[in-house]
């Protein structure tokens, strides 16, 4: 489900046609290359001749750096590839080296300029902090018998820090202030320096560095300091113009070889993956790819060349577990979940990929503890700002911020205040309801987990896993009998059998958990193997399943607490707002408050709940059947 079906594709090309063969291989953009002495035995191997050093590294290694020193990035395009023309890398070398070699000493040159620059900005402020004082700087960082410690403390702690220095060798002078801190010189004896440190930290003293290697007033060099950042500033726009010039004047010829030099590069990239025959007539390629994708290569490749394509489950099982994973979510609304499983691991190839599951209970559970109209618009708009650096994960935040604002209709809240009719429930007024539903979705969520692992042992010809584990069949039947036996006798105070009918299905259900691995064994046709510590093993390990059936349900109450939490957060910053209202400047304090309340449910509860939404779906529901342990598909492709 949701991952590609993949096909080891094993190839012989004649040379004659090597590159041209190659070239087809690397646009489909879906093959992912093996070393051939890895998939072929020791004694084949020997008989294979293997490039060693790709020709164009060294071309494609100086192409880069001029791209990198002018910040050009030019087009690749593939219609540019033909592999019969003649590309002279040697005059090409020459000349890129040759532009590098004039480039460089200007590219250092402003790199220079611009750590200065950046280091003339950083004192700035601290000699503006300074400027108001009438003494040479040069002076006061030059004394022998004094230590001076310069930094900042915030205004309110200035005052006490004043007193607890007055009957210790510390002297403490204001230097300036602005509307947070105080900047002071704190002047000491040497033999005193930690205690005096110890003084300045109890009143959250931050230390911050005077300039070194200035003299005169502060006023005086704030002034040289302006200048000499402008003269700098100036001089980076020339190198920026020489750079420029560069490029433009070489723009055309960079962009007529750019395309060629990529191909041939992945090319020999490809190359280095096969071996040649010891005549050297013949070149071996493996490598895996999408079977839809391996038909097609075989269709379009010369008919000279010859093409094994080997679906995945036809592998034996030392390769099947080395098939690399392509997840294929295409749909928008699941896709962006990859990054919740991709953050937890990457389905083993024939696994079901739990993707659209996330991307359903994810969703839900998120809505249902951060239900509320307004809080979710804000996330909504977080998550469109997001995107631009992180499409995957700025949508996940969209996607929750709509399922919250979609909740906050169901229990009427926005911004916290009841404005809309509750269409399902107010969570305040309904706390019992509330806490039934939270546990009955995660029985839900819990069965889910189970059913999938149930299906990926049959997957995987894994009787262990599937029929007799602790989330196979056995536990399955265990887990929802006695859920189904709970709930019956909480909900009516009776079952509708006789108790003996859901004991007898746990009891054996148990047993055969507990006798799961000789049981596995047995029906794979080894007999009924009982390893050492058996019985010690299996009696830790149904106690552990036992506690974890048991946990892992309860875990589920956090949706219920979370959205309680989200009225109750609202409804202490709402009596605070109120309470102050009355006082002089009441309406200000309590529209900061109430905005800081906002920004705290929006802002941290927001980052908690997308917290506990990511351990219910790793801990109570990957655990029950996801291992995570394949590996990404990574095609070579011409540009990555």
């Amino acid at each position: 489900m949701a991952v590609e079906r993949m096909s080891r594709v094993s190839l012989a090309l004649p040379v004659e046609e090597l590159e041209r063969e190659q070239v087809k291989i690397i646009s489909t953009g879906e093959f992912e290359p093996v070393k051939i002495n890895e998939s072929v035995s020791s004694g084949d191997s020997g008989h294979m001749e293997y490039h060693k050093k790709n020709p164009f590294e060294e071309l494609y290694f100086e192409l880069i750096n001029f791209l990198k020193m002018t910040g050009y990035k030019p087009q690749f395009k593939e219609e540019d590839i033909d592999i019969r023309e003649e590309l002279d890398s040697e005059t090409i070398l020459r000349k890129i080296r040759s532009l590098n070699g004039d480039l460089k000493d200007t590219f250092d040159k402003r790199k220079e300029l611009n750590r200065l620059l950046e280091s003339q900005k950083k004192v700035l402020p601290y000699i503006n902090i300074l400027s108001n004082l009438n003494i040479d700087l040069g002076d006061i960082t030059n004394f022998e018998m004094v230590r001076l410690i310069f930094g900042r403390v915030p205004i309110r702690h200035f005052e006490p820090l004043i007193y607890s220095s007055v009957n210790v060798p510390v002297l403490i002078l204001e230097v300036n202030r602005d509307s947070d801190s105080v900047w002071i010189f704190a002047f000491t004896l040497p033999h005193f320096l930690n205690d005096a440190y110890k003084i300045l930290h109890s009143a959250y003293f931050t230390e911050d560095s005077l300039p070194e290697g200035y003299s005169g007033a502060p006023s005086e060099i704030r002034e040289k300091l302006k200048a000499h950042i402008k003269l700098t500033e100036l001089s980076i726009q020339e190198h920026d113009v020489k750079i420029r010039k560069t490029l433009y004047s070489n723009m055309e010829f960079i962009n007529s070889i750019y395309s060629s030099v990529l191909a041939r590069k992945r090319i020999f990239d490809l190359t280095s993956y096969g071996g040649f025959s010891r005549g050297g007539n013949v070149y071996f390629l493996d490598g895996w790819m999408p079977e839809s994708n391996a038909a097609e290569l075989e269709k379009e490749i010369d008919n000279d060349t010859i093409l094994i394509n080997t679906p995945g489950k036809k592998l034996p099982g030392k390769l099947r577990r080395d098939i690399p994973v392509k997840l294929k979510n295409s749909n928008r609304f699941f896709k962006p979940f990859e990054v919740i499983t991709e953050m937890y691991g990457t389905p083993s190839y024939g696994e079901i990929d739990p993707t659209p599951f996330v991307a359903v209970l994810f969703t839900l559970m998120f809505g249902f503890m951060l239900g509320d109209v307004g809080h979710g618009l804000i996330l909504c708009l977080i998550g469109l700002f997001v995107r631009k650096s992180s499409k995957k994960f700025g949508s996940v935040i969209t996607i929750a911020g709509l399922s919250a604002v979609f909740f906050g209709i169901m229990y009427g809240s926005v911004f916290g205040f009841e404005w809309l009719p509750a269409l399902f429930m107010r969570p305040i007024l309904k706390i019992q309801e509330l806490m039934v539903i939270a546990v009955g979705f995660g029985i839900v969520v819990i069965s889910l987990g189970l059913i999938l692992n149930i299906i990926n042992g049959f997957l995987q010809h894994n009787p262990e896993k599937a029929l007799f584990g602790g989330e196979g069949i056995a536990g399955t039947v265990f887990f929802l009998t006695a859920v189904s036996a709970a709930s019956f006798y909480l909900v009516t105070g009776k079952l509708p059998v006789s108790p003996a009918v859901p004991e007898v299905i746990m009891g054996i259900s148990l047993t055969v958990v507990f006798f799961s691995e000789p049981l596995g064994s047995l029906a794979k046709g080894k007999g009924l193997i009982f390893p050492e510590g058996f019985f010690l093993i299996s009696s830790v390990s149904l106690f552990n399943l036992l506690v974890e059936y048991f946990s892992n349900v309860i875990s589920f109450v956090r949706l219920a607490a979370f959205a309680l939490t989200h009225e109750a957060l609202f409804s202490a910053f709402w009596i605070m707002a109120l309470m102050v209202l009355p006082a002089p400047g009441g309406g200000l304090w309590a529209s900061v408050i109430f905005l800081f309340g906002q920004f705290i449910l929006v802002g941290l509860e927001g980052l908690v709940v997308f917290i506990q939404d990511l351990r219910l779906t790793y801990y109570e529901y990957f655990t029950k059947f996801f291992e995570g342990g394949g590996h990404r598909f990574k095609p070579l492709r011409f540009k990555s």
